[in-house]
C-alpha cells in the first residue's frame, strides 16, 4: 500500500485528511505523517518495506463515532495500529481562533508497501 493509498482510506472517516498539515480548517479533522521507514536486510543493503506512520485525529465531539471508524479503517485492511495517546484541550486554530474543547487521538501504524 502506498501512503497515496493510505489516505485514501482515511478520507473514508473525514473528507478532511492531510499528510503533515492540516488540509482545511474545521474539524474532524486527520493529519497524519511518516515517522520511520521499515526496512529488512536485502543482499547487504536494507529494503524498505513500508512506513512508520502517526496518525492524529482532532475532534470536538465527545463520544465521536469516528473513532470507531478509524479503528475499523485499519482492522478491515489489517493495518496494524496502537493507540498512544488521548488529550483533550486547547488547540490554535488560526492566529484569531483558539478552540478550547478538542480532543485528539494519536495512532501509531505500520503502513507496508
Amino acid at each position: 500500500m502506498t501512503l497515496k493509498d493510505f489516505a485514501t482510506l482515511l478520507e473514508t472517516v473525514t473528507d478532511n485528511v492531510g499528510h503533515f498539515k492540516a488540509k482545511k480548517k474545521g474539524f474532524p479533522r486527520i493529519i497524519f505523517g511518516e515517522t520511520d521507514g521499515i526496512y529488512v536486510p536485502s543482499d547487504g543493503t536494507n529494503d524498505r518495506i513500508g512506513w512508520e506512520v502517526e496518525v492524529m485525529y482532532f475532534t470536538t465531539e465527545s463520544f465521536d463515532s469516528n473513532v470507531d471508524a478509524l479503528e475499523a479503517v485499519f482492522n478491515d485492511n489489517r493495518i496494524p495500529f496502537e493507540m498512544v495517546a488521548v488529550q483533550h484541550g486547547a488547540v490554535e486554530i488560526d492566529r484569531e481562533t483558539l478552540c478550547e474543547s478538542v480532543i485528539g487521538y494519536l495512532y501509531e501504524c505500520e503502513v507496508k508497501q
